[in-house]
């Protein structure tokens, strides 16, 4: 889902959907190379909300 909100633009609904995918499961979404492709695009794009902040450094992705 997030990487479908983040094609049409949508980045504060890729940003949700992660997030709640994580907190669904943690370890899944943490390792899934998808997840770290749309949490990078998000981060690089502007300003992420604190949320998704938190979800990249957790998994080690920092503002590039």
């Amino acid at each position: 889902m997030a990487r479908i909100h983040l094609g049409s633009g949508n980045s504060r609904a890729a940003g949700h959907a992660l997030v709640t995918a994580d907190q669904i499961a943690p370890a899944e979404t943490r390792i899934r190379p998808a997840a770290r492709t749309v949490l990078t695009a998000l981060l690089r794009d502007g300003p992420a909300g604190a949320d998704v902040t938190r979800l990249a450094a957790i998994i080690g992705l920092t503002h590039p």
